[in-house]
């Protein structure tokens, strides 16, 4: 992973916020490619990421569990992408 444990974390540097998306992108093709697009393995792996990261939990959304940020986090993450695939003509579906 490129994003360190505990590392220093911020939402207002740019490089932070690239490195964590590569991280969980790459957790999010591991996760298809080795466990057959289980969202449960996805979480889990997520999970397990944010649990070395725990700055990054504390500085996007503290007022939460850190399960309900985890979810959450899963949740809006592959929103993005599948609007990035849409977007990019990656996705033909109409859906």
């Amino acid at each position: 992973m490129r994003l360190r444990k505990k590392c220093a974390f911020s939402m207002d540097r740019v490089s932070d916020m690239i490195l964590l998306h590569e991280d969980v992108s790459n957790i999010f093709k591991n996760s298809l490619k080795d466990d057959n697009g289980s969202p449960e393995m996805f979480i889990n792996n997520v999970r397990e990421y944010l649990i070395d990261r725990p700055n990054i939990h504390k500085h996007m959304s503290p007022e939460e569990s850190f399960d309900d940020f985890v979810i959450q986090f899963c949740h809006l993450h592959l929103k993005a992408h599948t609007m990035h695939s849409v977007l990019s003509g990656e996705e033909t579906r109409e859906e």
